[in-house]
């Protein structure tokens, strides 16, 4: 079931999320980054893109042990079952864990079941 949101709602309670417009298949930082691409648009368009926005869903993206060791383990330069392990795993740990928590990314997926509505 999709949910019906006011912008300004939206804003508040996902603070940073980006904007997904279903009709031209763009994420947007902010609504003022929608509007500002209307400028020369035709009157339809305007309308189609002023309709199709959608929240977002916000997602971390982190580093995982597995992932390093995974790389480490089926290098071309391993021996055959070579396991990382003892001091060397938890160095990976706290590297991921520091990482992890310094240098926070994020990537946006389209949430189709917030509609986000303008004020008009």
């Amino acid at each position: 079931m999709k949910k019906i949101m006011m912008y300004k709602e939206y804003d508040e309670k996902f603070k940073g999320n980006m904007i997904y417009c279903e009709f031209n298949k763009h994420f947007y930082m902010s609504l003022e980054d929608v509007l500002d691409g209307l400028e020369h648009e035709s009157d339809e368009v305007i309308y189609n893109i002023k309709n199709s926005l959608y929240g977002t869903i916000k997602t971390p993206i982190k580093l995982s042990v597995e992932s390093i060791t995974d790389i480490l383990e089926e290098s071309d330069d391993a021996f055959e079952d070579y396991e990382v392990w003892g001091e060397g795993l938890d160095a990976i740990k706290n590297f991921v864990e520091e990482w992890n928590t310094k240098y926070v990314e994020y990537s946006y997926f389209a949430d189709m079941n917030l509609k986000i509505k303008l004020d008009e």
